[in-house]
């Protein structure tokens, strides 16, 4: 199966965009690498101390954090048990499930500044040999003007919302 060339989610997500309607990566900023791992489309992202691989569906509304890969993020984000974080499971009665997270999450995905608040570390994401730093949701999405993957090159860009370069890229 092939992917279907590009695909944009415009305007915090608000819209969505294919083939000839996406703005061009490489006009929006420079592009950075996907890449693919065990069915999952990847993305390298940055952390303050690196490149930080991390994954998106759109299907999910919440980033998730891995509790695993919790050194790599900024000292501002702690990992911490907390009451907010827990889950309310209908099993045989109601039954809260204690989690973690953390209060403050800060990342660049592209030219975009990602700056996430009580963001939930309910499981070890798959890592492998990769270490995945965060499955992100839609909530990542709606602080970008823009997140194109262009899956003939397997490259993304990202920019913030109010990116002047954004109006330029647009397609007529």
């Amino acid at each position: 199966m092939r992917a279907p060339g590009k695909v944009a989610w415009l305007k915090g997500g608000s819209e969505f965009a294919a083939g000839d309607q996406v703005p061009d990566a490489a006009c929006l900023s420079r592009p950075r690498p996907l890449f693919q791992y065990q069915g999952y489309l990847g993305l390298i992202g940055e952390l303050p101390q690196g490149a930080a691989p991390a994954f998106f569906d759109g299907g999910f509304l919440y980033t998730f954090l891995n509790h695993t890969a919790a050194r790599t993020y900024s000292p501002e984000t702690r990992i911490e048990s907390k009451a907010r974080y827990a889950s309310q499971v209908e099993r045989a009665g109601k039954r809260t499930i204690g989690t973690r997270g953390a209060s403050k999450f800060r990342m660049r995905i592209g030219d975009a500044e990602i700056a996430l608040k009580d963001v939930r570390a309910i499981f070890p994401i798959e890592t492998g040999p990769i270490g995945f730093v965060a499955q992100f949701g839609m909530d990542m999405v709606k602080q970008t003007g823009a997140l194109v993957y262009d899956f003939d090159t397997l490259t993304y860009a990202a920019v913030g919302k109010n990116d002047p370069r954004l109006a330029a890229c647009l397609p007529n």
